[in-house]
Parts: C-alpha cells; structure tokens; sequence
C-alpha cells in the first residue's frame, strides 16, 4: 500500500500466487500438449518444418548460375 505521498506503507516483501484455476488450466493444457510433443519428437516435424522452409526460402545468392559469368545475355 502506498500513503498520500505515494510512498510505500509497509517494509514487507509480498509474493503474488496464481489462482488455483489458472494453476488448474496450465496442467490441463500441459496434459493436452505433452502427447503432441511426442508425436512431433517422434516424426521428426522440426527437420520436415526446416526443410519446407529451405526450399521455399532458398538463398539465390548463394546459386552458381553460368547465364551472366561471361558477360552475354543468351536470352
């Protein structure tokens, strides 16, 4: 609590608790994911989600195309 001046009443340190509820609803959830963490773990969806996203995020700069290396356009 805070006075008139805006100072701090009391000296002691106070720790806030979650609800039981919401306690309650991240165990509940814990409880629904864990099994689709497994399944994920399991196909390996990481390395499948990473290989998508190479291929249609590819790096053209890194590409050795010989279309423009001697200067003529074949076009």
């Amino acid at each position: 609590m805070r006075d008139a001046k805006g100072r701090f009443k009391s000296k002691e340190l106070l720790l806030p608790l979650p609800s039981t509820t919401m306690v309650l609803n991240i165990m509940f959830l814990i409880f629904i994911l864990l099994p689709w963490l497994y399944v994920g773990l399991k196909f390996n969806i990481l390395e499948k989600i990473n290989a998508l996203l190479n291929s249609l995020f590819f790096d053209y700069s890194k590409c050795e195309c010989n279309n423009f290396a001697n200067g003529e356009n074949k076009y």
